[in-house]
């Protein structure tokens, strides 16, 4: 089996909330294009491009990547996992400090890449 380097926006999508990620033919008002739906994802209304939330947008659609390489990996040659070297990485598991006084914890989140040198095409590590 090949090596496994990037997720689909389908598999994204498989792992997001319904209509958070969608395809648009151009026929619609927006042009063609894959949109995310911010609303949709964090489950809060966003009304306006003021509004605040891009943290929890970000957090949210990395832990939905996460969900996906888990599934794309464990999918692999027929259910059976990736060869060895060959499972995306890119997204691993968030790392939580204690939980303070006031029940808070901060999660910290690692995201690794291959990047050549000219930037255009970027690959998921593999392990």
């Amino acid at each position: 089996m090949a090596a496994i380097t990037d997720l689909t926006f389908t598999q994204l999508a498989a792992a997001s909330p319904a209509n958070s990620i969608v395809l648009s033919d151009g026929t619609t008002p927006l042009a063609a294009g894959v949109y995310l739906n911010a609303s949709n994802i964090t489950g809060d209304t966003i009304d306006a491009l003021t509004d605040t939330g891009v943290l929890e947008l970000m957090f949210k659609i990395r832990q939905y990547a996460g969900t996906a390489q888990t599934t794309v990996n464990a999918a692999a040659n027929g259910g059976d996992g990736p060869d060895p070297g060959e499972a995306l990485a890119a997204f691993p598991p968030y790392a939580y400090s204690n939980i303070s006084a006031d029940g808070e914890v901060t999660v910290s989140q690692t995201s690794a890449f291959t990047l050549p040198v000219n930037f255009n095409t970027v690959l998921g590590q593999n392990v």
